[in-house]
């Protein structure tokens, strides 16, 4: 028995990978996801972004000297927001990704995955740590190119 398969077979692998799920506006009310629900959707971007489905979670007894003080950085400009986003991958040494706890902004902060570019796979938010200067450290979009299902951060 032997299967035929079409050569150009495409899938939406945004539409799979969220598939069902129940999207919000900006102009809607703001709705605050449980921790369950952040570790889920860090998960899924970590599939979309690299085809491997990650915990969902920084392991930080695995982080390097940089990873470390850029988490760090990153809980302290957290530590006085009433809403905390979720972190759930550091590249490129000081770029710590996050999930925003607003559903309100997944699906803008979906789009920008896969806003394919020159030498770049997409977008991804992200808190970038200066360690010259912390103070310049900020919260923004990064863009990332994936190399051997790893995210390289390239701006």
């Amino acid at each position: 028995m032997f299967f035929v398969l079409p050569i150009d077979f495409t899938y939406d692998k945004k539409a799979m990978i969220w598939q069902g799920e129940e999207q919000y506006s900006c102009d809607d009310k703001l709705v605050l996801a449980t921790k369950k629900e952040l570790v889920e959707e860090s998960k899924k971007r970590m599939k979309f972004m690299t085809d491997r489905m990650g915990s969902g979670r920084i392991n930080r007894k695995k982080l390097t000297k940089a990873e470390a003080e850029a988490l760090a950085a990153f809980d302290e400009f957290q530590k006085y927001r009433e809403d905390k986003c979720y972190p759930y991958a550091i590249i490129g040494g000081n770029a710590v990704l996050y999930v925003s706890p607003y559903k309100n902004d997944w699906k803008a902060e979906r789009e920008c995955l896969d806003m394919k570019g020159d030498g770049i796979d997409g977008c991804v938010s992200a808190f970038v740590y200066n360690s010259i200067t912390p103070e310049t450290s900020e919260k923004g979009d990064v863009f990332f190119k994936i190399i051997s299902n790893t995210i390289i951060h390239v701006a």
